[in-house]
């Protein structure tokens, strides 16, 4: 039966009640065979999954292929939005396409940006996996590498005017940057699941329960943790 989702790249995950479109040559078999067996960002979506409706509007950092994207607007109430930030233009066919499989009368906006505080643009690497694509930090021009536009987390809730949201993270480390520089910004964040990852960010090695304390000192209380992707409430 895997060899036939693999062949036809629409990938039932029937754990969560959702359908994956992966017809793409930046989705790995791996990561494939990860949503057949309901492993993939399984931490995310058993978060998401417990929620009756969504009543808030929703920014998501990093949405792949939007997995999680379509449980989060399985969710939703018709009356919010769904703000989808992906660096990757090689995978916002995906999130549409599954947006629509699993979804039709969501309200969302996609941005194709990298999140980032430090440039307006930056070198991203695109990998032929959706999860290992990441930004250059050095001066070489790679080969596969894309010049795209940076966003704040600021300039996603001022332009679309959010009194308050629900903040859905999973970019590789670069959380770190937004919960530095973007402190005023996630006073407004009402809730917070996030993947944490041990970064290096200005000369300084920032560690997962560092970066967790830091963020219970932003007045978040911790509400439930599996492996390294946390939720957080005020």
């Amino acid at each position: 039966m895997l060899l036939y989702h693999l062949y036809n790249r629409v990938i039932p995950v029937k754990r969560f009640g959702l359908l994956v479109e992966t017809d793409n040559r930046f989705v790995s078999n791996r990561n494939i065979a990860k949503l057949y067996w309901g492993i993939y960002e399984s931490a995310e979506l058993r978060m998401v999954d417990q929620y009756e409706i969504i009543d808030r509007d929703v920014i998501e950092l990093g949405s792949s292929i939007g997995v999680v994207s379509s449980k989060l607007a399985s969710k939703l109430s018709r009356a919010n939005c769904l703000y989808l930030v992906e660096a990757n233009p090689n995978l916002i066919p995906l999130i549409i396409n599954n947006l629509k499989v699993n979804n039709h009368s969501v309200n969302y906006e996609i941005l194709n940006k990298v999140v980032g505080y430090d440039h307006e643009e930056v070198r991203f690497v695109v990998s032929n996996n959706n999860t290992e694509s990441k930004i250059l930090t050095t001066e070489h021009v790679h080969e596969e590498s894309l010049l795209q536009p940076t966003i704040e987390l600021k300039d996603i809730v001022e332009n679309y005017d959010l009194k308050d949201y629900i903040l859905v993270s999973d970019i590789e480390g670069a959380e770190v940057e937004y919960l530095i520089h973007d402190t005023e910004t996630l006073s407004l964040c009402k809730e917070l699941i996030i993947e944490l990852h041990e970064t290096i960010y200005e000369g300084r090695n920032f560690r997962i329960g560092e970066l967790h304390s830091i963020i219970v000192n932003l007045g978040f209380n911790l509400t439930n943790r599996i492996g390294n992707v946390f939720h957080y409430k005020r």
